[in-house]
């Protein structure tokens, strides 16, 4: 039987990048990603009239915090391409011991065009077009190393082989949180800069630059903030974010004000070829990219998305936000 397990890509590229990976840790990737590679020759075995095929799961997102977490994940088979339309339970345990919580994941569309912009003006089209599943407020009661052991069947009652997830469970956080006020960023807008494109790496760019943060928390209305870097996005999940941001705010146009924010400093970006986080970024202490938060006329935290987000999520969290208006 071939076995399975995950490693959180966004994870190790944000130690990476920030230097934080151990030569350890780089060596104990180096060896899970050769064995996930040996398993592609016995990737299904029969079992009586069950197929069983091992697939790979990876989170969506990096941080999780004591307490009410939301957990997105998607599934991968070993030639790269998702699967959907699959129940999914989840069985959480602290460093594999036992269970301590089982959910049941929702299943959310994700149907998005991405495009990737060059230097040399060519755009390349990536389309992300999957399920995501998430498992909503689910509580973490204490920091640690915790494991999710996925069990996957079919609509026909067949039963898939799907990695576990590993993550680690964080006592505190830096960045705000739900319930925390907004951080008043002054973050540049169309009336600060000479051209569109020192705000956003998107060809064009959004129309969400005509607001700061400041600005905006000033209104009487909700508020939705979007880091991400559709032209940089180490994550990749950075257009897709972006994309459904943009539709949803064609029907709240009047009522939600949304802001674009790139997380990463463009200026160092195009000269230097480095990606620092940008000062808005840091002020909000973001480890990684995309974020979306929601934010309600009060300037209170109604709800954060680390990751990919589907737009029925967003706009559940948006009508929440405009329901405390009235």
């Amino acid at each position: 039987m071939a076995r399975s397990f995950s490693i959180n890509i966004h994870w190790v590229q944000s130690q990476m990048k920030h230097g934080s990976m151990s030569i350890m840790g780089m060596i104990i990737v180096g060896i899970q990603l050769c064995s996930l590679m040996a398993t592609g020759c016995q990737q299904s075995q029969t079992t009586g009239d069950l197929v069983v095929t091992t697939y790979s799961s990876a989170l969506t997102a990096t941080i999780f915090i004591v307490g009410e977490n939301r957990f997105p994940f998607t599934i991968f088979a070993l030639d790269g391409l998702p699967l959907n339309n699959v129940e999914v339970v989840v069985r959480f345990s602290e460093d594999g011991t036992r269970t301590e919580i089982e959910r049941i994941a929702t299943s959310y569309e994700i149907s998005n065009v991405n495009p990737h912009y060059h230097r040399d003006g060519v755009v390349h089209i990536h389309n992300d077009a999957m399920n995501l599943y998430v498992v909503e407020k689910v509580y973490f009661p204490k920091p640690g190393v915790w494991s999710a052991h996925l069990e996957v069947s079919t609509n026909d009652k067949v039963k898939l082989e799907v990695s576990n997830l590993l993550f680690r469970v964080l006592e505190i956080s830096d960045f705000p949180m739900v319930g925390d006020m907004a951080t008043p960023s002054k973050n540049p807008t169309l009336n600060t800069v000479e051209d569109p494109s020192e705000l956003s790496t998107r060809i064009p760019p959004a129309a969400m630059h005509a607001y700061s943060i400041a600005t905006a928390l000033e209104e009487d209305r909700p508020l939705v903030i979007i880091f991400s870097t559709p032209a940089l996005c180490v994550s990749r999940q950075c257009g897709p974010v972006l994309e459904t941001a943009i539709t949803l705010q064609r029907t709240y146009k009047n009522d939600v004000i949304f802001i674009h924010i790139e997380p990463y400093d463009l200026g160092a970006a195009k000269t230097e070829g480095r990606l620092v986080m940008s000062t808005t970024a840091l002020e909000w202490a973001l480890p990684s990219e995309p974020w979306t938060y929601v934010i309600g006329p009060n300037g209170l935290i109604t709800d954060r998305y680390e990751g990919m987000i589907s737009s029925v999520e967003l706009d559940t969290s948006i009508k929440e936000a405009l329901s405390d208006r009235q």
